[in-house]
């Protein structure tokens, strides 16, 4: 089906190759750029402030667009699929350390 409507385009042969091959060297460079965060992210201690949200998953945005386009809009949000992608080593974990969270209020008296 692919090889029909290259030919009845009627397009030149390189981007033909482009689109067959071009985006497989993005899909494997976002990879690759994403097992560097992945490594970069081991390193780091994030901090999220207790109650307000925590930051689990740093993706780079090729990956996370490519996974949408694949698997649909609410992939990244479905437990299982996370899971699963950081079963494969596409994705890591953030390590995270709660901060509590204290306000203080000029102006008024503590009793």
């Amino acid at each position: 089906m692919e090889a029909e409507l290259f030919e009845q385009l009627k397009l030149p042969k390189a981007i033909v190759d482009e689109f067959r091959i071009g985006w497989q060297v993005q899909a494997a460079l976002a990879v690759v750029k994403q097992q560097r965060i992945n490594a970069v992210c081991q390193r780091l201690e994030t901090r999220q402030i207790e109650g307000i949200g925590e930051l689990t998953h740093r993706i780079d945005p090729d990956v996370y667009w490519s996974m949408r386009h694949r698997f649909g809009a609410g992939c990244w949000r479905d437990k299982d699929f996370v899971r699963d992608c950081e079963r494969k080593g596409l994705v890591r974990r953030m390590r995270s350390r709660p901060d509590k969270l204290t306000v203080r209020v000029t102006g008024i008296q503590s009793r």
